[in-house]
């Protein structure tokens, strides 16, 4: 449970003590008939039990969206080291900062995997030409180009997601700056 679910509910029980003597001051002081004292405190009731079905609203809410998000994190950690897990399962705690961690870990592990891909894309172009220099052939030639272009999409893709990290970076500095 999050800190802000611990001080509404707080605040509920607060309300909860604080109203009934307020009415039986109020009662009291003779400032308002029997009939009033009842009224009012049917409806501050009203307005208890309201406020409690608000929150109760609030925090399933929040408990599908936290449920959500620990399943999307869990299937893009299943391939990530244990200090990953170790971060996910902090995620639970501060939802809001720690899922923007492991996006950042996630992104990471992704662009590490698309450079290896990109590595291994360029051996193989290199023993594709050292193939079509013994024999040439169309495939191969064929295969070359195909690869090539392999690499060119992967290295896209890359630049494709330096700039939208950059972007979600500087929004994040000026969403901390409000």
């Amino acid at each position: 449970m999050t800190p802000e679910f611990w001080i509404s509910i707080a605040t509920l029980i607060g309300a909860v003590i604080v109203t009934p003597l307020l009415v039986a001051y109020i009662s009291r002081s003779g400032k308002r008939t029997d009939a009033e004292a009842a009224r009012l405190l049917q409806q501050q009731t009203w307005a208890r039990q309201d406020a409690v079905a608000d929150k109760v609203e609030q925090v399933r809410v929040q408990t599908e969206i936290v449920a959500k998000q620990a399943e999307i994190a869990a299937k893009l950690l299943v391939e990530n080291q244990e200090t990953v897990a170790a971060v996910a399962k902090e995620s639970a705690k501060d939802t809001s900062d720690k899922l923007t961690v492991i996006h950042t870990l996630v992104n990471d592990k992704l662009t590490a995997t698309i450079k290896k891909v990109i590595a291994a894309t360029l051996g193989k172009v290199d023993a594709l030409e050292a193939l079509d220099r013994a024999m040439p052939s169309p495939e191969t030639k064929a295969a070359i180009l195909a690869a090539r272009a392999e690499i060119a999409d992967d290295e896209a893709t890359l630049k494709e997601r330096a700039t939208a990290q950059g972007i979600a970076e500087k929004q994040e500095k000026a969403a901390l700056l409000k």
